[in-house]
């Protein structure tokens, strides 16, 4: 597991996870809405890693437990390095996973969830 300073890297190498073109449209997406419905031009759209997440039915009846994985997030700008910042069609954006996360991949992906519409998975392209 890589270190610096003590803290496990989060930041991996730009170009390191390939974002599938259909992860990109929902990334995209948000940063529409960002800038619609929030008028937050400047926000940097993460490709997260979380270790827990849930998800509420669309009825608010039923919690469900969605374990580890990738959710798509929205950063102030000060929040992340500028060299972690990638900067591609038309969107700004950052991968934030762990290299724990990451290793024994040989060619991580970011690709949408076909069991949640707006949901995302990491999996190995290779």
């Amino acid at each position: 597991m890589e270190k610096k300073q003590g803290f496990e890297i989060i930041y991996p190498p730009i170009g390191s996870v390939k974002i599938s073109d259909a992860a990109m449209s929902l990334a995209l997406r948000l940063q529409t809405t960002l800038k619609e419905q929030f008028q937050r031009s400047d926000m940097i759209i993460g490709f997260g890693w979380s270790t827990q997440r849930q998800f509420v039915d669309p009825n608010g009846r039923k919690t469900l437990d969605l374990g580890a994985g990738i959710d798509l997030v929205a950063y102030e700008p000060d929040q992340i390095p500028t060299e972690a910042v990638i900067h591609e069609s038309q969107l700004r954006y950052v991968v934030v996973i762990p290299s724990s996360v990451l290793a024994g991949m040989k060619m991580p992906c970011i690709v949408p969830d076909p069991a949640y519409p707006s949901g995302l998975m990491l999996v190995d392209g290779s």
